[in-house]
């Protein structure tokens, strides 16, 4: 069986890059971080923002609205989070409950409804980026991202490519996203098969039958054991 979970990561990879929103409106739920506050120091831009910055080589003025958007973004779901993070909780809750089936349903429709908000919070922040870049940029942060994807799969699979098999793909991915960028907007079903496509290729023109096998190969399922008990000490007998 081969690895599907790997097609399927690509394609979501080029949903997001190719049509910001898209992944959302096909299902993909937003995960609320409750651990972490949601705001970053100002002038600050991290993680892929900051990956951003270095990958497409942005100018001051684009770094500046990119971090105003971040910004508004963080004080968007820090408002959100206030609003409506007791009832997000009080749902998440009340959908764990198995002995009201029709409580059970209510939940899970308000928390689809949340969750439908904070898509949408993530799609005005993803398209608004979008358009700080140009399509220059866009094609190569799509290649980017669209690379990393693979060599995580690929390591998770536990492949060792070598650093001539790297350079190929990151190759073959670029020219995919350019390939892509030239498709018009609706041709969403030409896209994804142009993934489909690029899993083939790398199959095919880069991997040696021993990673494809490797690749294709199941995970391994880890199974917890419990740590032996120790034998409890026989209790003392008393003195004559």
């Amino acid at each position: 069986m081969k690895r599907v979970c790997w097609l399927l990561s690509l394609l979501t990879v080029l949903a997001l890059i190719c049509a910001p929103g898209l992944a959302q409106q096909a299902g993909e739920q937003p995960k609320v971080k409750k651990e972490k506050p949601a705001t970053q120091p100002a002038g600050v831009l991290r993680g892929e923002q900051a990956m951003m910055v270095s990958e497409c080589q942005l100018t001051e003025e684009q770094k500046a609205k990119l971090e105003e958007a971040v910004k508004a973004h963080q004080t968007a779901l820090e408002a959100w989070k206030k609003e409506h993070g007791q009832e997000m909780k009080d749902a998440e809750q009340a959908a764990k409950e198995k002995n009201d089936e029709a409580a059970m349903k209510a939940a899970k429709e308000k928390m689809a409804a949340l969750r439908a908000d904070m898509t949408k919070l993530e799609k005005d922040r993803n398209e608004t980026i979008q358009a700080i870049l140009t399509p220059e940029q866009k094609e190569k942060w799509a290649a980017f991202q669209l690379n990393r994807t693979v060599l995580s799969v690929m390591g998770r699979a536990k492949v060792e490519l070598t650093e001539d098999q790297k350079a190929k793909i990151k190759e073959m991915c670029a020219k995919t996203c350019k390939d892509v960028a030239a498709m018009p907007a609706e041709q969403e079903k030409e896209k994804k098969q142009a993934v489909a496509d690029l899993h083939k290729a790398i199959a095919e023109q880069v991997l040696t039958a021993e990673q494809k096998a490797q690749l294709e190969k199941k995970p391994e399922r880890t199974t917890k054991t419990k740590p032996a008990e120790e034998p409890k000490a026989a209790p003392a007998k008393a003195a004559p």
